[in-house]
């Protein structure tokens, strides 16, 4: 036997050649081994079972997460768990990239306060805000206007974009999809490839927000794609005066500034982001003055309203105006509230979810249940009231409102409206705070709007004339009232209420009365009314 036959029978472990790529044959672990040139090492067979444990041992590399990357769409992504955290990345063009990015930041997450993400020097602000979306829209309440700040920012570098649903929705979302779960939303990532066509009548709308913000979107591309490291309060201050300078409202800018400085707050705190000193986006300085919105809609103004909404296409938007008018709902509540939150034979709408977090009754007038019959009750219990989305809404309102000639009536102002309505019809605070649902009279009194021209009406209102009134009754002495039992004083109130009855009949000329006797008939009465008559009085009467 050859002496190296016995060798034959022992599996030997194919090692590709880095350079060609080209395995190695059986054949060619028998020929003679070459002489290594300078500076090189000679390659090393290894049998099957010393590359089974090699194998184990890169397994086994500490730092290496278990966790594999995986395909969404046509990027890679990885979800990682560390420390009670659940951290998920993606859009990495190639698994090995994501491999990368996922032994570093678990390296990094092993310290225990090391930088995550890679640190503010490697993320923009752009990459950075998505990731801070994820991690503050499933808790935040007001989630579905806050993410239309964020997608701003998204859309302005390409990344994708954010998207909401209900928590109790969460299965409903794409499949292959990382779904960030808390109380009340689901969010996950939409790809620019998956984002919703904008229908035909909007995009005339569209066209007049972008050529009015095209400044500030300018100044937010450039932002987006900076280093959120690099970012610095003048550059910021730069985009607070374009947004100024494009005439939104105080309000609207101190939003994107809380937007921003949240950012910067949550990436020191919970991202251990510590090496971009202060907050970028506090003690930035907002020019504009901070208005009380006041705007209400006079009765001349909604018949021009209602002649100019019967005009448009889309039906529902007649009974969804007539609806938020009637009832002082935010635009939003009709969105989330759904058909098997109307409770016909009460006539109030269940609110399970209110901006400040705490269900409520909206309480619904005549013409809002003829308003949710034109709208069309589902069979379906789930489906929400309101069909519409936010932004086709707001593009029906701005046509209704050039038709009708209204200038600076904002789709809230229907709720000043109906708060200062039911003020005005009822002069009850307590009910205008039942109809708006709000906590404290203070925030009650901003949305009661009474003008000059509402207290003039009510001072050269018709003034009927007050029936004649009986002597009121002797009212009782101090001691007498605080000891008269309650049964008697009710029993007085009804008696005082009879009298002023039996008075407006008398006044109304319910009943005869005798002619005023004349002076004959005084001088032949003779005696006092409160004497007694002779006998020939008597007669002679």
């Amino acid at each position: 036997m050859h002496p190296n036959e016995s060798n034959l029978h022992q599996p030997v472990t194919d090692i590709a050649d880095p350079a060609d790529g080209v395995a190695q044959t059986r054949a060619d672990a028998h020929a003679p081994p070459e002489v290594p040139a300078r500076g090189k090492q000679p390659k090393v067979r290894t049998t099957g079972q010393e590359g089974a444990s090699e194998k184990a041992a890169k397994k086994r590399k500490p730092g290496r997460p278990r966790v594999a990357p995986y395909k969404e769409g046509k990027v890679w992504s990885f979800r990682v768990r560390r420390g009670g955290l659940d951290i998920y990345e993606s859009g990495f063009a190639s698994q090995e990239v994501a491999y990368e990015a996922m032994n570093e930041l678990v390296k990094q997450l092993g310290t225990g306060k090391a930088p995550m993400y890679g640190g503010p020097g490697k993320n923009s602000l752009g990459k950075s805000l998505q990731r801070f979306g994820l991690d503050h829209l499933p808790g935040l309440k007001g989630a579905p206007q806050a993410v239309r700040r964020f997608n701003r920012w998204l859309k302005a570098l390409g990344l994708p974009t954010l998207a909401i649903l209900p928590v109790a929705q969460a299965d409903q979302a794409p499949k292959n999809t990382t779904v960030r779960k808390g109380r009340y939303w689901a969010v996950h990532l939409v790809p620019d490839s998956a984002q919703v066509r904008i229908p035909r009548g909007l995009n005339a709308h569209r066209a007049a927000l972008m050529s009015k913000s095209a400044d500030s979107a300018r100044v937010r591309q450039v932002l987006a794609a900076k280093d959120i490291a690099k970012v610095g309060r003048d550059d910021l201050q730069r985009y607070i005066q374009a947004l100024e300078a494009e005439g939104l409202a105080r309000a609207t800018v101190g939003q994107e500034q809380s937007l921003l400085s949240g950012l910067f707050n949550h990436a020191k705190e919970f991202w251990h982001w510590n090496n971009m000193g202060g907050n970028a986006a506090s003690g930035l300085n907002l020019t504009g003055e901070l208005v009380k919105r006041e705007r209400v809609l006079s009765e001349g103004e909604q018949t021009r309203f209602d002649e100019a909404v019967m005009e448009c296409r889309v039906q529902t938007s007649k009974p969804a105006f007539q609806l938020l008018l009637e009832t002082a709902m935010r635009a939003g509540e009709p969105r989330n509230a759904t058909w098997g939150d109307v409770d016909w034979d009460n006539c109030v709408i269940a609110l399970r979810e209110t901006k400040n977090g705490k269900a409520r009754k909206v309480p619904l007038s005549p013409a809002a249940l003829d308003a949710l019959r034109e709208l069309g009750p589902s069979q379906e219990k789930q489906e929400p009231i309101f069909r519409m989305t936010y932004e086709s809404l707001k593009a029906a309102w701005r046509r209704i409102c050039e038709r009708a000639g209204l200038e600076d009536l904002h789709i809230q102002d229907l709720r000043h409206t109906a708060a200062t309505r039911m003020a005005l019809k009822t002069g009850n605070v307590f009910l205008v705070k039942a109809l708006t649902g709000h906590e404290t009279f203070e925030m009650v009194e901003r949305y009661v709007n009474v003008t000059a021209l509402d207290v003039v009406k009510v001072m050269h209102a018709a003034q009927t004339p007050a029936p004649a009134t009986p002597p009121a009754l002797p009212p009782l002495q101090a001691e007498q009232q605080s000891s008269a039992p309650a049964d008697a004083l009710a029993l007085m109130a009804q008696l005082a209420a009879l009298s002023a009855q039996l008075s407006a009949q008398l006044a109304a000329g319910g009943g005869q009365q005798r002619p005023a006797p004349g002076p004959e008939h005084a001088r032949a009465r003779g005696p006092a009314a409160n004497e007694p008559a002779t006998g020939s009085q008597a007669q002679g009467a």
